[in-house]
């Protein structure tokens, strides 16, 4: 790997050390800087987690991709600066879910233990302490750790609709590798019943909200409200791609996308 050509691609152009400023640095810019989106899973069938292949999508052409991969690349990132770090395995309520539906990371410091996450979509910025029922104030809102019991938690975000807190998704603390992930991996890449394979998406966090492109919609999130701009073709969708989340398609991949776009809407 080379450490400084990731760092830079998040937008740090420093070295950084183990500790809780640098991690919170890290995922912070990383949900800043690197889409989360399913493109390939669409143009190819298929995502990378092939270690070179995805380093090249994700740092050389400036990709993103879904939790498999942005956790997956960023555990090499942080093993290789010297973070004590593992995956775990998590499940989105959905039905027939299992708890490899979802890849996130736990990362050690001086003993206090942090969830860390880049591949989930609208979640929490910087790292959060695992602690349990502790509520913690993030700029993406409050969130809470619940024991189910010694080996599974719930992670819970606030919601203001229903006044009360709502599950994301729960975990098991145990540490998995990647190869643990390829069932499920084959799964959300080929089955008409994965919502990867359901829906088209790219989604950026921003500083104060959150940028989405769904299907024939652009949504501007900001302070809880939402601004939809309606996209009327897959030329305008691919240049949405390139304008808000620069990302460069190459002439066979915008093809496929025109292709494929007018399924979605």
């Amino acid at each position: 790997m080379k450490k400084q050509d990731y760092l830079k691609r998040i937008g740090i152009n420093r070295d950084v050390g183990v500790g809780l400023n640098s991690l919170r640095l890290i995922q912070r810019q990383h949900l800043l800087t690197v889409p989360f989106e399913n493109l390939d899973i669409h143009i190819y069938n298929q995502i990378k987690i092939d270690y070179d292949l995805l380093y090249k999508k994700i740092v050389y052409k400036k990709r993103g991709g879904i939790c498999y991969e942005l956790n997956w690349l960023l555990y090499t990132l942080l093993k290789d600066i010297g973070f004590n770090t593992k995956v775990l395995g998590g499940k989105v309520l959905e039905k027939n879910g299992t708890y490899l539906d979802h890849m996130l990371l736990l990362v050690e410091i001086s003993s206090i233990k942090y969830l860390v996450d880049v591949g989930y979509g609208d979640n929490f910025l910087e790292p959060l302490v695992f602690e349990i029922d502790i509520v913690q104030r993030d700029k993406k809102g409050l969130f809470k750790v619940e024991k189910v019991n010694d080996i599974y938690f719930e992670l819970k975000k606030y919601s203001y609709e229903i006044n009360d807190f709502k599950t994301e998704y729960i975990f098991k603390n145990e540490e998995k590798r990647i190869h643990d992930f390829k069932d499920r991996i084959e799964y959300f890449t080929n089955s008409q019943e994965s919502i990867f394979k359901k829906n088209l998406f790219c989604s950026l966090e921003k500083e104060d909200g959150r940028i989405s492109l769904k299907h024939d919609k652009l949504i501007f999130t900001q302070n809880g409200s939402k601004i939809a701009e309606k996209i009327t073709s897959p030329i305008k969708y691919i240049y949405c791609l390139n304008e808000k989340f620069k990302i460069n398609l190459n002439l066979n991949e915008q093809k496929n996308l025109e292709e494929l776009w007018y399924k979605y809407i």
